[in-house]
C-alpha cells in the first residue's frame, strides 16, 4: 500500500491562522472572541475565553494535558492568552528534532508499506476473538501507549500495575479494556481498530530503528570517527518505545505517533565495523507520525504526517 508523504502546502499566514500553524494549536471558529493579544512578528491576535486548545491530528498540548476539566470550564481571558504566548515560546525554544537523511526517511517509508501490505493476525485470547492484531497484545506489556480520545480525555494503558504483581487473568482483562479504548477512539469501527493495532507495535518502531542500519548508502548516523551506524542495545543500556492514538488529520484516519529512544549504548554499528562507545554519553531518539486508515477495499492505507527525525549522541571511549 502507498506511503504518502507530508504535504508542503502552506495555509494562509493571517491571525488566528497563522497562530494555527505556528504552533500546532486551532481555536474553535465557532467561538466569539472575547479578547486579545500582541503578539510579537503577529500583531493582535483573537483569543476566545472558554476553547481549549488542540493540537492538530488531536493530539493534547502540554498546556491542555495539565489541565483539569474544572479549570477549562472556568477558564479565563488571561490564562487563554497565556497559553497562545507560551505556545508560541515553546515552538521556538523547543524545535522539533531535526529530520533523518532522505535516505533514512525513503527506508522508514519501505517498512512502514511493507507493514501495512502483510496480512492481519488477530490474537485470540483462548476462544475469545480480541479484534487486534498479536504484536500489539503483546506489546501492550513491553511499551507505553496512550489513546487520547475526542472528548479531551488522555488515557495512559497500565497492564502491568504500579508494583508489577498483576495477575494473568486481570492483565488480559486491561488489555481487553485497553482494545475498547481504541475501538472507542475508531468510532466503534472495527476494520480501523484492526487497522491501527496492526501498525502501532513494534514492527512501527521497526521503520525507526532499521532506517538507521548502515546497511546501504545514504543510511546510519554520523559517528565521531566519520563512519556511519547506529548505536546498539546491549548490556546496561535501557530502550523504550512509546505510541501516542489520536483522531487523524483527515476524517476516517486515526493518527499513530511512535518514539523510540536508546539511552546507555556500549557499542555502535557501523559501515567500518563495530565501534565502542561510551554509555554515559551515546544513544538516540527517533520518532515518526503516520495516519491511518482503511479504503474501500478494506486495505490499510499508511501515510507520514511527520517524517522520520532524529537526536543522536555518541562518545568514543577514552583511553
Amino acid at each position: 500500500m502507498p506511503v504518502d508523504g507530508p504535504s508542503g502546502a502552506p495555509s494562509g499566514l493571517r491571525g488566528a491562522e497563522f497562530l494555527q500553524d505556528l504552533t500546532g494549536i486551532r481555536l474553535d471558529p465557532a467561538s466569539k472572541p472575547s479578547g486579545s493579544t500582541t503578539v510579537p512578528g503577529m500583531g493582535t491576535v483573537a483569543v476566545a475565553a472558554q476553547p481549549v486548545p488542540v493540537r492538530q491530528g488531536g493530539q493534547p498540548t502540554p498546556v491542555q494535558t495539565a489541565r483539569s476539566p474544572a479549570t477549562q470550564s472556568t477558564s479565563s481571558i488571561g490564562q487563554s492568552i497565556l497559553q497562545a504566548l507560551k505556545a508560541v515560546w515553546n515552538y521556538f525554544m523547543a524545535p522539533a528534532p531535526p529530520l533523518a537523511s532522505a535516505a533514512a526517511r525513503q527506508e522508514a517509508q519501505r517498512v512502514l508499506q511493507e507493514e501495512a501490505s502483510g496480512p492481519f493476525r488477530e490474537f485470540v485470547d483462548g476462544g475469545t476473538h480480541t479484534g487486534a492484531h498479536e504484536v500489539f497484545w503483546k506489546d501492550l506489556n513491553r511499551a507505553s501507549f496512550t489513546v487520547n480520545l475526542a472528548d479531551g480525555a488522555s488515557r495512559r494503558i497500565d497492564v502491568k500495575g504500579e508494583d508489577g504483581s498483576m495477575s494473568v487473568q486481570e492483565q488480559a482483562h486491561r488489555k481487553m479494556q485497553s482494545i475498547d479504548q481504541v475501538r472507542q477512539l475508531c468510532g466503534g469501527d472495527d476494520a480501523l481498530t484492526r487497522a491501527v493495532t496492526k501498525m502501532a507495535h513494534q514492527g512501527l518502531a521497526a521503520a525507526l530503528q532499521t532506517s538507521f542500519m548502515p546497511s546501504q548508502p545514504g543510511l546510519g548516523m554520523a559517528m565521531p570517527d566519520g563512519s556511519r551506524g547506529v548505536p546498539l542495545h546491549s548490556g546496561d543500556s535501557v530502550q523504550e518505545s512509546s505510541y501516542a492514538l489520536s483522531a487523524g488529520p483527515s476524517p476516517g484516519e486515526i493518527s499513530i505517533r511512535a518514539e523510540y529512544s536508546l539511552r546507555g549504548a556500549a557499542m555502535a554499528l557501523t559501515d567500518r565495523g563495530p565501534l565502542p562507545l561510551d554509555p554515559a554519553r551515546s544513544g538516540y531518539t527517533a520518532s515518526i507520525t503516520i495516519a491511518v486508515s482503511v479504503d474501500a477495499r478494506g486495505a490499510i492505507q499508511a501515510r507520514v504526517t511527520d517524517p522520520l527525525r532524529a537526536q543522536c549522541s555518541v562518545g568514543l571511549v577514552r583511553a
